[in-house]
């Protein structure tokens, strides 16, 4: 049976960082209507996030999703991109919607893609404001590691081995649990995730090198952009300390909102109650930025 999102969908392909990368659009009749980017972590794509984005949706948003570069729908080797790739990919979605749409831009990810979307309006994206579920500085690697001995060896083989074998892929379950991604009331998904064939499971050593080497083009503390932050307090991936720590090193208009009791990332109508309310408050003040 097709789902209410389906007959709302439309899609398209773009050029960017060398590849045609894959967008999913829920369009509001109106061209003037604010328009929400979403922007996806590891192990993802745009088909993962139709909750947050119908909720949107509902709420009056253009919804548009990017798969970046060798993820979901998108050109490239799977799992074989860095961070100023997922960057430019950012970059080039909000650049398609300002000629396809008239309304206020935002943006907003989680995980890998709540940093991904400070790094985007840092290097310039033409937003109003943005929220991360999630934020840190990619550059400061050891803060983010500092928690795992397998983590660390990771690290250090990377500063060795990325300029020869940059391009070599290994397991994401080599350093990460799909559990510990998941809030535990989710974990009926594991093995449904696990299983989809649009995950890109493995990743390169030069995307793995770019995450921990790569920082902002505007370090946090000169941060012009409005920001919201969210930071789940068990998230058994990023320290929720690091988090914090970001917010609190941002410069310019922010808010921080803590998930008290939330996993990494969840499906639950509950998790995303929040997120989405907080967020449009927090858009809807800038929407005439």
């Amino acid at each position: 049976m097709e789902k209410y999102e389906d007959s709302l969908r439309t899609t398209t392909p773009i050029r960017s960082a060398g590849v045609d990368i894959h967008l999913d659009v829920y369009p509001q009749k109106e061209k003037s209507s604010p328009v929400l980017i979403y922007n996806h972590g590891m192990a993802s794509y745009c088909r993962l996030f139709v909750i947050p984005a119908m909720r949107f949706y509902r709420l009056g948003y253009t919804v548009v999703l990017p798969d970046q570069k060798g993820n979901g729908f998108s050109g490239g080797r799977r799992g074989d991109y860095t961070v100023s790739e997922a960057v430019q990919n950012i970059l080039d979605t909000v650049e398609w919607t300002r000629q396809n749409f008239s309304g206020p831009r935002f943006m907003m990810g989680g995980s890998l893609g709540g940093a991904l979307t400070y790094y985007a309006a840092a290097a310039g994206a033409k937003v109003q404001a943005i929220a991360c579920i999630n934020l840190w500085d990619l550059s400061e690697a050891t803060q983010a590691i500092d928690r795992s001995v397998r983590l660390k060896l990771l690290y250090r083989l990377l500063q060795w081995t990325e300029p020869i074998l940059g391009h070599f892929r290994i397991s994401i379950e080599r350093f990460l649990k799909f559990e510990d991604l998941l809030d535990p009331r989710d974990f009926t998904f594991v093995d449904l995730w696990k299983n989809d064939p649009m995950i890109a499971k493995k990743v390169s050593l030069r995307h793995l090198f770019s995450q921990t080497h790569t920082p902002p083009a505007v370090p946090l503390e000169k941060n012009t952009v409005p920001v919201i932050v969210f930071n789940q307090e068990k998230d058994k991936i990023l320290p929720p300390h690091l988090t914090r720590k970001s917010y609190e090193r941002l410069g310019g208009l922010k808010r921080y909102v803590e998930l008290q009791g939330w996993g990494h990332w969840s499906l639950q109508p509950a998790f995303w109650n929040t997120i989405v309310e907080e967020s449009d408050k927090w858009f809807k003040k800038y929407s005439a930025a």
